[in-house]
């Protein structure tokens, strides 16, 4: 689990981003303001699917 962040619910660790469960020893990306943990390689999709406008966007 990354370091520096801490939930509340340890047994389960959940990416926000796609609902599966995730590895809590794999690096996530954490917006302390939206209480929001994401895995990296969401955050990697969701950007690239902006730079290429998947999205519509």
């Amino acid at each position: 689990m990354d370091p520096f962040v801490e939930e509340l619910d340890a047994d389960e660790h959940y990416c926000d981003a796609c609902e599966k469960l995730r590895d809590p020893d794999e690096c996530v990306y954490y917006c302390k303001q939206d209480n929001l943990i994401v895995e990296i390689k969401c955050v990697i999709t969701e950007v690239l699917y902006s730079l290429k406008g998947a999205r519509g966007t």
